[in-house]
């Protein structure tokens, strides 16, 4: 007997981005520079991992073209960085591994398609909890809780 017994992929959803509007709390377990196809930019492309909630376990790819001839396409890339990099508390990062690891909300865009596929999309990077780098709080005497998030180590 085979699995593929009955299987039809036109039966299976196509639609299968995070939806708009949804927040979740995420790492980001990869970074690496890039050149543009075309040789004439240069682009930070981050592997983000959802860490808690309904889509825990799903990965995005965002990218920051941060050398390019267009300027307002570099301004962007930057505001998004820096919204990453404020949100993960280091605020001036040295290197790509500065940035991996650290706990940051990510709210998702309106999915944009990609060879036929919606892709997830995330337009928005702040802080778990009220502060950048903060993950859990102390008690109000001031020792450590105790109690992780899932994705804590």
């Amino acid at each position: 007997m085979s699995l593929l017994n009955n299987f039809n992929a036109d039966d299976v959803p196509k639609g299968n981005a995070i939806p708009d509007g949804t927040e979740a709390v995420c790492l980001a377990t990869a970074a690496d520079d890039h050149q543009t196809k075309s040789g004439d930019g240069a682009y930070l492309k981050l592997e983000v991992e959802v860490v808690e909630g309904p889509f825990k376990g799903r990965k995005v790819w965002p990218m920051f073209l941060l050398q390019h001839a267009n300027p307002e396409t570099v301004r962007i890339a930057k505001v998004g960085l820096a919204q990453l990099c404020l949100a993960i508390g280091c605020p001036r990062p040295n290197s790509n591994s500065e940035l991996l690891n650290k706990p940051f909300r990510a709210t998702f865009g309106k999915p944009s398609e990609f060879n036929g596929e919606e892709q997830s999309r995330v337009k928005k990077y702040g802080p778990v909890g009220g502060s950048a780098g903060v993950t859990s709080g102390l008690t109000p005497q001031g020792a450590a809780t105790t109690n992780k998030p899932a994705w804590a180590k």
